[in-house]
Order: structure tokens, then C-alpha cells, then sequence
């Protein structure tokens, strides 16, 4: 590296002439060109070469002072935050002389210039009034970096205020550009083309419906109460070839993770039937491609796009798709939606085909036009979560079955089907496709028998669980035994010798068996019992007992009424297809009254309309 460049300390991106920004030559006359090309040919030789300055001014016909001159206009920053490069030696090129020093001092100083961005986007952010607590700021580095008083900026009468001021205004003109360019950028060289084949790409997100519901339940001592519950969330898998989606999933809760990812690629494959909307005629139709062609039932993708949510990097999730399914996992950049661009702009679609139009929509942003108090819109109108299924079940089903502008007038399930023609997919093994190993986690544990020798079990998760076989064998006490948890329902877990052979179901402890409940569920629990919400000593029916403390709540919050909303869906679609699941009646305390009069209140939740009021009574 030359000498003067050290002295100058340029940043080394920009001492490579191969990465300068290219320049347009052909709109120049002969005797211009070859000027330019002389000039590009003296500061090639000087950054490339080691060859002496007074051989590269004789080879170049140009003298020493104009050679450094040259040097110094093409490393001079822009206000777009690059250098001038060979831009500054073309004909009649101007570099504006009042911002050349304070830029080039910027320049020289790279710790100062990431400093002074820094300060800017705070600036822009917070629109703090007072500039000058940037100018302190950078004056403070001025000294703490031994710039003397006879130095620039201290040789200014400002000490470079305006200077500084005239920089920032040049910064925040140029973002906007800035972006553009990223975007063009990415639009061009990073993004993937467009699949020719369906389920060949496929993208999954998530995304927050802009609007408020409320949900609907009975306090143990029979009053009728409502809750608005927080903004659900929506997960939909969409393919890229034919805009066609391939599943979703409604989630209640606060926020969706692992196993709501799992459900929805799970409903992207095997083909399901909406149970509740299913028994009503308007919407008893089939609108998804492994519901409708035989062909691509069971059928797996082959490659999918995701962000880098927190959910979506689980090892629940990675091993599920790449070690059992097969499939390429693709995660996208951070702030890079772009790459994701089909599901983006079908969750904008979606927004403003229907839950826009409610009076409880809470638009795009606090100041959207169409955001009229809707927490209070939504008790007013009863806009319930029945209503938020139905919305999207028929606003997805529409979707599908619209023309599409980029399918040439064809609507997504059409132009699926005239692309799956002549196509042989990787399907789904036979031993998965009850759907059941998509919500495994594989654990260990050590028998023991606290304190009990006739009592063997192990641990998980804060209870129990053993079984007649475990109870009974002595030699296992101490074993240690590998197990496969279905973390949707974990009353029951599969226990396995160390050897890989199966040794037996193990049951969790009666207090916990009372209903379906998920690990997350179970943590919860046991961290409001460790706080002292409930007690769980002498428990008979610890869920029952954390049910009726959410029911109890004299306030009701959003959050609250979520997980109150997540419970009744859970327990609506309550159905234990493997016989695994279902617990031996002496363990179920469940009668066909107790059943009668549960599906009698979920009806009357269904079909009540406006409640009766009764002296200040919700009844």
C-alpha cells in the first residue's frame, strides 16, 4: 500500500479499483476519451502497482500534484455513503468543494463515520429536536482521539456544525435511494426464478390478522361470560408455481410456535376435513389440492422457504422436515422479506379481501382510517371466533379459486391441475401418514421409586408416569429408559429399552389426566402453582383446577381470554384416533351423562345469540 494512502486511512473496500462503480463512456468525443482514459490508466497503475510515482507520471504524461489530486477526487465519499471512483475523473466531473474536506475528514476516520450513522438513525427515529447533542458527540470524539485546536474541524468557527448538519441532510435524502438499489439488488441477483412445477417450492409464514374477536364461556358456577381475545395468528404454506395455498392453520394464542408450524405443513400433506364447518352445508367443500386430485395426496415438497422466526428454528422443526420427511430447508436473510415475496403478498390480499371489512379490524397501523375502537367494536358486534374461522375458511377457499393476474387468468387450483400432469412426486410413507410422528420428541429418563419400592416411574415434566408392566418389574429400577413423547398430548409416552426394543405405554399420575393438554400447557401450569396462583396438593384434577382458575379471573385481559379461546378450540376438536391415547376406564372418571351434558353446552355456545340481561347478570 502506498505511503499517502496510509497517512489518509481509507477504509480497504475501497482501495480495490475492480469494485468501483463502472462509468459511461460513449457519449464522449475522441480528445475527452482519451483524456479520461489516460487519467484511468495513471490511477489503475498507482492502486494496482507498485511501481514509482515519477515512472507512472512519465508513462502517463501527467505530473505529481495532478496525479495526488486525482487520487483524492476518487476516494471522496458521496453523500450516498460510496466513493466518487472513476466518476471523478471524467470531463467537466464536479466534486462539491464545501463538502470534499468534512468528507474526506469522514472519510479518514472510519471509527468516527460509524459513530456519526449511528447517531443519525437514532436522530431520524426518535425526531429528537436538538442536533446539537450529535455535534457534542462528535466533538467529544474529536478530542478523546488527540485532534488538535490548529486542526480541522476546530479551525472552524461552527467547529464544523454546519458541516455536520449539511451531511446528515444528505444522508436522509439518499435512504430512500439507498433502499431502492438493496431492493432492485435483491430483486435481480438473489431472488429464486419461478418454479415450473408444483410443490417444487413451497413458502410457509405466519402472520397476525388485523383484528379482535372474542371468545365465549361458562364460569364453573354457570355464568355466561365473554372475552376479547389478543389478534390470532394465521400460518399458511402457499406453492410458488401456482399461488396455489396448500394449507393453514389458526392459532389463539399469544403467540404461534413449533407445534402449530408442525400442524400446518402436517394439513399442507395429509389431507383433513374441518370438523365444525364440515357439518354446515354453506361451507362442505373441498378447496385444497390434497383434498381435490388424488394424485397429490400424501405428496411432499421439495424445497421450503421460511424466515428466521424463533419457531421456525426448533429442532422439533428441523428434524421433523429433514431427517423424517426429506425436505430442503431454506431460511431467507434477516429483513429480507423479498424472498418471500408470494406469501407476503397473499397475506395483504387476504387482509383486504376480509378481515378489513369488519367493524373490529384494527387496520395497518394506529392511524389507519378504518381502526375505530375495535376491542369495543367486536363485543358490539359479537364478532366470536366461530365467525373468525368461517371468515378465513372462506376468504382461503375464494383465494384459490379466483383468477390470478400472474397465472394468466387461470385461478390457483386450475392452473394446479394442468401442471401436475405426467409428474411423479415423493409421497409420504405409509407408517406417517396418520400424522402422529410429525409432534415426536425422543427424551430419556431413569426409573426410580421414590422412597416406594413397589412404586416404579420416571419423571417428566413435573409428574409421573409408569404403567401395570413398570410398576411391577423390579429390575428395571435404575434403567434408564428411551422415550417418544407426543408433545400435543403428552398423558401418554412410548417407553423403550436402551436397546431400542419397545418396552411399554407409561401413563402419567391420575390429577393430570383429566384432559388433553400439550408440554407448553403443562409448563405453564406447574410454573403458576411454583408462583402461587393454585395448589396443586390434593389435587384431584389439576387441568380442571388451572380451567377454572383462568374462568374465575375477576378481569379478564386479552391474553387471558386467548389461552381461554385455544382451551375450548382444543376441546372441541378433541378426538384421540390412536388407541395409544385413549386411557383404560378405570383411569377415565367420565360417564355418558357427563358427555351428554358437555356437547349440550357447546351447542348452546354455538347457537346462543345476544345474552340476557338479568339485574347487571350476564346469563
Amino acid at each position: 500500500m502506498r505511503d499517502k494512502l496510509k497517512e489518509m486511512d481509507i477504509p480497504k473496500e475501497y482501495l480495490d479499483v475492480k469494485l468501483w462503480e463502472p462509468v459511461e463512456t460513449s457519449n464522449l468525443s475522441d480528445k475527452e476519451l482519451n483524456d479520461f482514459l489516460r487519467k484511468k490508466e495513471a490511477i489503475d497503475l498507482y492502486f494496482m502497482t507498485s511501481i514509482p510515482i515519477k515512472e507512472i507520471c512519465e508513462s502517463c504524461n501527467i505530473s505529481t500534484r495532478a496525479l495526488y489530486i486525482l487520487v483524492e477526487r476518487c476516494l471522496t465519499l458521496k453523500s450516498s455513503g460510496n466513493i466518487y471512483g472513476y466518476s471523478a475523473i471524467l470531463p467537466y466531473a464536479r466534486i462539491k468543494s464545501s463538502h470534499r474536506k468534512f468528507n474526506t475528514f469522514i472519510v479518514q476516520h472510519n471509527e468516527l463515520h460509524e459513530l456519526m450513522l449511528k447517531k443519525f438513525k437514532t436522530y431520524q427515529i426518535k425526531h429528537t429536536p436538538n442536533f446539537k447533542s450529535i455535534h457534542r458527540s462528535f466533538l467529544r470524539w474529536c478530542y478523546q482521539n488527540d485532534i488538535k485546536e490548529n486542526e480541522y474541524p476546530f479551525t472552524l468557527s461552527d467547529k464544523g456544525y454546519r458541516s455536520l448538519l449539511r451531511y446528515y441532510n444528505d444522508w436522509l435524502k439518499n435512504q430512500d435511494f439507498i433502499k431502492e438499489g438493496g431492493v432492485t439488488k435483491i430483486a435481480f441477483e438473489k431472488l429464486p426464478q419461478t418454479s415450473l412445477t408444483p410443490l417444487t417450492e413451497v413458502e410457509i409464514d405466519g402472520h397476525r390478522i388485523d383484528a379482535y374477536f372474542i371468545t365465549e364461556f361458562q364460569t364453573p358456577s354457570g355464568t355466561w361470560r365473554e372475552a376479547v381475545i389478543e389478534r390470532p395468528w394465521i400460518l399458511c404454506t402457499i406453492d410458488r408455481s401456482t399461488r396455489c395455498i396448500l394449507g393453514f392453520e389458526l392459532v389463539l394464542k399469544s403467540e404461534y410456535d413449533s407445534m402449530d408450524l408442525l400442524s400446518c405443513i402436517e394439513k399442507s400433506i395429509i389431507p383433513t376435513d374441518d370438523e365444525d364447518l364440515s357439518k354446515d352445508k354453506e361451507f362442505d367443500i373441498n378447496f385444497l389440492p390434497n383434498q381435490l386430485f388424488p394424485d397429490i395426496e400424501y405428496a411432499l415438497f421439495d424445497e421450503l422457504y421460511l424466515d428466521n422466526a424463533k419457531a421456525h428454528l426448533a429442532d422439533s422443526v428441523l428434524n421433523t422436515l429433514v431427517k423424517k420427511l426429506g425436505v430442503k430447508v431454506c431460511f431467507g436473510k434477516v429483513a429480507e422479506p423479498t424472498r418471500r415475496a408470494i406469501i407476503e403478498r397473499f397475506f395483504k390480499t387476504l387482509e383486504e379481501r376480509s378481515f378489513h371489512e369488519l367493524p373490529s379490524t384494527t387496520g395497518t397501523s394506529p392511524i389507519d382510517p378504518r381502526r375505530h375502537f375495535p376491542e369495543k367494536q367486536a363485543k358490539r358486534y359479537r364478532i366470536s371466533v366461530d365467525d373468525l374461522k368461517r371468515i378465513t375458511f372462506s376468504a382461503i377457499a375464494e383465494y384459490n379459486n379466483t383468477p390470478h393476474s400472474s397465472l394468466y387468468g387461470n385461478s390457483p387450483l386450475e392452473d394446479f391441475r394442468q401442471k401436475i400432469n405426467n409428474r411423479l412426486y415423493t409421497y409420504l410413507p405409509v407408517s406417517l401418514r396418520d400424522g402422529s410422528d410429525f409432534h415426536i420428541i425422543k427424551d430419556s429418563r431413569t426409573v426410580v421409586a421414590n422412597n416406594k419400592i413397589n412404586y416404579l416411574h420416571i419423571n417428566f415434566a413435573g409428574a409421573k408416569y409408569t404403567s401395570s408392566k413398570l410398576t411391577n418389574d423390579k429390575a428395571m429400577l435404575r434403567e434408564k429408559l428411551l422415550l417418544q413423547i407426543n408433545f400435543k398430548d403428552i398423558r401418554v409416552i412410548k417407553a423403550f429399552y436402551a436397546s431400542g426394543e419397545y418396552y411399554d405405554d407409561l401413563f402419567v399420575e391420575k390429577k393430570w389426566r383429566g384432559r388433553k393438554h400439550n408440554l407448553k400447557e403443562r409448563k405453564l401450569i406447574n410454573k403458576l402453582s411454583r408462583e402461587g396462583q393454585f395448589s396443586q396438593l390434593n389435587q384431584l384434577n389439576i387441568l380442571e383446577t388451572y380451567d377454572n382458575y383462568l374462568f374465575n379471573k375477576t378481569v379478564v385481559d386479552k391474553k387471558t381470554g386467548s389461552k381461554i379461546a385455544e382451551l375450548q378450540n382444543r376441546q372441541d376438536n378433541f378426538l384421540d384416533d390412536d388407541p395409544s391415547i385413549k386411557l383404560s376406564i378405570d383411569t377415565n372418571n367420565t360417564t355418558p351423562s357427563d358427555n351428554k351434558q358437555d356437547d349440550e353446552l357447546k351447542t348452546h355456545r354455538r347457537l346462543r345469540t345476544k345474552p340476557i340481561e338479568i339485574k347487571g347478570l350476564n346469563l
